[in-house]
């Protein structure tokens, strides 16, 4: 009996341990706002992402940390500053980064929630169980359904030392196989920021 107590003990405090180390590890919110440099540049991702579309995008209102994950090939030459923060930040984003009405900020938490509950996957899902026969037009209001509820998010940007290039990552997640991102090294040309190349991307 000893023995079973001793042992739920160490479990309780492994637990709290590792509860502890987990909110340790989540990202604080800045209490800074946005610099108008930051605002361009989520700007510039934006509207390359978009390419001249105006449909409806639900942008996440908070930055996601930065992802250094890529091919370091890609930088080129560029030496970006990496924090050296334990607790990395993010910020709220701010409606001056939206570049048209249909683009709305949202939290993601909630969002996701609807991205769940409009996933394709769902329907798929009741096809190959036998549960339900989908047609070409139901399965395509789905996917449609899903991209109108999908969630855009944007990491924190990292800049170089001479505040000539920056990097962010961003993200469309519309479902459990649907979605797709990437990494962007955008240059500072004259007084505006330019997308000049795609580290990475992925697909699902």
């Amino acid at each position: 009996m000893r023995l079973n107590r001793l042992l739920i003990l160490i479990a309780i405090v492994f637990g709290t341990t590792a509860v502890a180390q987990d909110d340790s590890a989540k990202p604080k919110i800045s209490k800074d706002q946005l610099t108008t440099e930051q605002v361009a540049i989520y700007r510039a991702v934006l509207t390359n992402y978009v390419k001249g579309s105006d449909g409806t995008l639900n942008v996440s209102n908070r930055t996601d940390p930065p992802d250094f994950s890529f091919d370091n090939e890609c930088m080129r030459g560029i030496v970006f500053e990496k924090t050296k923060d334990s607790v990395p930040t993010v910020h709220k984003l701010s409606s001056a980064v939206l570049i048209y009405p249909k683009m709305i900020l949202v939290n993601p938490e909630q969002q996701l929630t609807k991205v769940k509950d409009n996933d394709p996957g769902n329907l798929v899902n009741k096809t190959i169980e036998g549960r339900q026969r989908v047609t070409k037009k139901q399965l395509d209001k789905a996917v449609e359904q899903a991209f109108v509820t999908g969630l855009f998010s944007l990491s924190e940007i990292v800049f170089d030392k001479l505040h000539r290039h920056a990097i962010v990552s961003y993200g469309f997640v519309c479902g459990g196989l649907c979605g797709h991102g990437g990494t962007l090294i955008l240059e500072k040309v004259g007084d505006m920021w330019k997308v000049q190349t795609t580290c990475s991307s992925w697909i699902s």
